[in-house]
């Protein structure tokens, strides 16, 4: 039996975020879907490095220039890996490119989990989306 509450993590469909993010996604989802497709730990390894360092941090010092104008939100990634370690900027990078699958879900999908439960308490904040139902 399901316990009378939990708390799920899930990635979300970036319904709350500018269009841009979103096609943002599906470039990244294109490539990887041809990155996963790759065997060797050293390479993939690699591969997450360069993108932590050539991809991700890049985007977190433009959100931080931005932030001065109270502006940093508008860069993809700034927001939560804003003070990360870029160790876990690299395995983020590992798990984003070398999943071969990938579920989003918005936020009206998890609204609609209120016909079994009577609770759901969606988060604002980042996390996206993380949830607790209550029965």
């Amino acid at each position: 039996p399901l316990a009378a509450r939990q708390l799920i993590f899930l990635y979300y469909a970036l319904d709350n975020r500018p269009f841009y993010f979103r096609i943002l996604l599906s470039g990244v989802t294109a490539v990887r879907l041809v990155l996963a497709r790759i065997r060797s730990k050293a390479l993939r390894q690699g591969i997450a490095w360069l993108g932590a360092v050539f991809l991700y941090k890049p985007l977190v010092w433009a959100g931080h220039l931005l932030n001065v104008f109270g502006l940093g939100s508008l860069i993809p990634l700034y927001d939560f890996y804003r003070g990360k370690s870029l160790e876990r900027i690299q395995q983020d990078v590992y798990d984003r490119f070398f999943t071969r699958i990938e579920q989003r879900v918005s936020r009206t999908q998890i609204k609609e989990l209120e016909r079994d439960y009577t609770r759901v308490v969606i988060s604002d904040k980042l996390p996206y989306w993380h949830f607790l139902l209550e029965r």
